[in-house]
């Protein structure tokens, strides 16, 4: 399910499940949605008709974001997008897993070698644009 939240491109901004014991010792896995204010019914809906579950519960939470830039480095051919923040710099997760079939590097190396190319790289990288995803104030709101 939480594939499909992303895949079907409805807004989540991230997902995961929770292993959990219910009532009478039932065995249950948790759905958890992050996602933006305005997002929220159209998963809710979603998640009603795909899990066949009787209720949602929803809460509002704040979110801090630290600020961060992007940029792409070259891996043996192949461009990932590396974030730089203000206490390090991290491969971007999908462009570093999916770089392994073309380089035939395990995603490791291709994370370490991102990461060591963009801090070696010259150049003021936070003079760079903000990612899209992360252009968001503290309440999840554009």
């Amino acid at each position: 399910m939480n594939g499909r939240v992303h895949r079907r491109g409805r807004g989540a901004l991230d997902a995961w499940t929770t292993p959990a014991v219910m009532k009478k010792g039932r065995p249950a896995q948790v759905l958890h949605v992050l996602a933006r204010p305005g997002t929220a019914g159209r998963l809710r809906e979603l998640i009603l008709a795909e899990t066949g579950t009787l209720g949602v519960r929803q809460t509002v939470r704040t979110r801090a974001v630290a600020p961060r830039r992007t940029r792409n480095v070259e891996i043996d051919g192949v461009s990932v997008r590396v974030k730089h923040g203000p206490f390090g710099v991290k491969a971007e997760y999908d462009d570093a897993s999916a770089a392994p079939r073309r380089t035939g590097l395990p995603l490791r190396a291709v994370a370490e070698r991102a990461r060591r190319r963009a801090e070696e790289a010259p150049g003021d990288h936070l003079d760079l644009p903000d990612h899209p995803d992360r252009s968001t104030k503290e309440d999840g709101t554009p």
